[in-house]
C-alpha cells in the first residue's frame, strides 16, 4: 500500500512541476532547499553524519541550480546581486557539510528563507 502512495505522490508532484510557471518552480525550489537544510540540521543534532551529506548535497544542488538560472542580461542588477549570494551560500553549506556546523547551516537557511519570502511576495 505504501508503495502506491509514494507512486501517486510522485505522479502528483511530478503534475505540479510540468504546470508550474517560472514563478512557481522557483518557489518550489525554494522550499524544497530550506526543506532539506532544515533536515540536515536534525540529521547533524542526531549524529547521522551520511543522512546530513545527503541533505546538504540536495541543498547544495538547488542553490547552485538557482545561481546557475540567473539571467545576466545587464538590464536588470538582480543577477548580479544574487549571484554572490548563491556563491556564498553554497560555500557555508560546504562548510557546514564538513564541519556538521549548525551554525552554517542556520545561516543558510536565514538567507534562503529571506530570499523565499522576497520570491513569495512578488506580485506575479
Amino acid at each position: 500500500m505504501q508503495m502506491y502512495a509514494n507512486e501517486y505522490q510522485s505522479i502528483g508532484a511530478n503534475s505540479e512541476v510540468y504546470h508550474a510557471s517560472a514563478h512557481r518552480l522557483t518557489q518550489m525550489l525554494f522550499e524544497g532547499c530550506l526543506r532539506f537544510m532544515y533536515e540536515a540540521k536534525f540529521h547533524i543534532e542526531e549524529k547521522q553524519i551520511s543522512e546530513k551529506a545527503e541533505k546538504i548535497s540536495k541543498a547544495l544542488n538547488i542553490v547552485m541550480s538557482l545561481r546557475g538560472s540567473l539571467q545576466h542580461s545587464g538590464q536588470t542588477p538582480i543577477a548580479d546581486d544574487l549571484a554572490p549570494i548563491y556563491e556564498f551560500v553554497e560555500r557555508h553549506l560546504v562548510q557546514a557539510n564538513l564541519h556538521n556546523s549548525l551554525e552554517e547551516l542556520d545561516e543558510c537557511i536565514s538567507i534562503m528563507s529571506t530570499l523565499k519570502s522576497g520570491w513569495d511576495a512578488m506580485d506575479v
